[in-house]
Parts: C-alpha cells; structure tokens; sequence
C-alpha cells in the first residue's frame, strides 16, 4: 500500500468515528404522562380544617373554639390565622393559636366571645397561612359563624 492511501485510509476512518459518535447524543425529550389531582373536603385536606359555630347567651365567652388544624404533612408546619373581626357584634378577643403543629397534630384556634347582651350574629373570616419550609405553604379563607343570643 502506498503511503497516500494509508493516509486517506486514517481519514476516512477519523471521518466516520465522528459523525457515529455525534448521532447517539440528544437535546431534549418529551412524553406525555396523565395528571391526576384530587379535590379532597376540609376534613380530608393536607391542613386538615374543622370550623365550629359558635352561640354564646349573655354577656361573654371565654375561650370559644372557632377551628380546630390537623397537620397531615410529612412535616411540622407554623400556622397562622389572621381573623377578620366585622365592626359591631359578637366582637372577638383574645384570639390565639394554633401555632406550630407536628406531623399528625391537632391545634385549635380559640377567642373570648363578647356580646355586651347584643343579640346580633357575624361571619367572621379566617385568612389562614401554614408554612412548612421549603417551598410548602398553604393559604386559604373560611368563615365561621359566631352569634348572640
């Protein structure tokens, strides 16, 4: 063999080692894949939320419950629950709760009631913000009833 096909030989051979390495890489894929969400009730949810109607007779109540948090995350979450208190009556005092709540806690969110002998009734609005860290929050508004009676 002559030098100038052994030369042309190693190039043709460099030419398809190459183009055969380049065609196994890829930019990007695509598939489709089903989705399925599922819309559980207030009793069922991740920030499990029971609300409690609450009557008082007479002058005052102290320490009503209005909701009771259950935490069904797979970690502890601050909760905090800002009331929306209407002028007028029933007027809520002295709210608190629930604060930090551990897997599988349970945390009630309590008010002194006062109606001054009013008979009036309210929806009173829960703004309720649960934050677990790491990008896992929850945000959502119910209403409780509170009455005088």
């Amino acid at each position: 063999m002559s030098r100038g096909w052994i030369v042309a030989a190693v190039g043709l051979l460099t030419v398809v080692v190459t183009v055969t390495a380049q065609t196994g890489a890829f930019v990007a894929v695509s598939a489709d894949r089903p989705v399925t969400v599922n819309e559980v009730g207030d009793d069922e949810a991740y920030l499990g939320i029971d609300r409690t109607s609450v009557t008082v007779d007479g002058n005052t109540s102290d320490g009503e419950a209005l909701a009771t948090f259950t935490n069904r995350f797979a970690r502890s979450v601050d909760v905090e629950v800002a009331v929306d208190d209407p002028d007028g009556y029933p007027v809520l005092e002295d709210v608190d709760g629930p604060g930090t709540l551990g897997v599988g806690d349970a945390g009630t969110l309590t008010a002194d009631v006062r109606c001054d002998n009013s008979t009036a009734a309210q929806s009173i609005t829960l703004d309720i913000e649960a934050d677990g860290g790491n990008g896992l929050e929850f945000e959502a508004t119910r209403t409780v009833a509170v009455e005088c009676v």
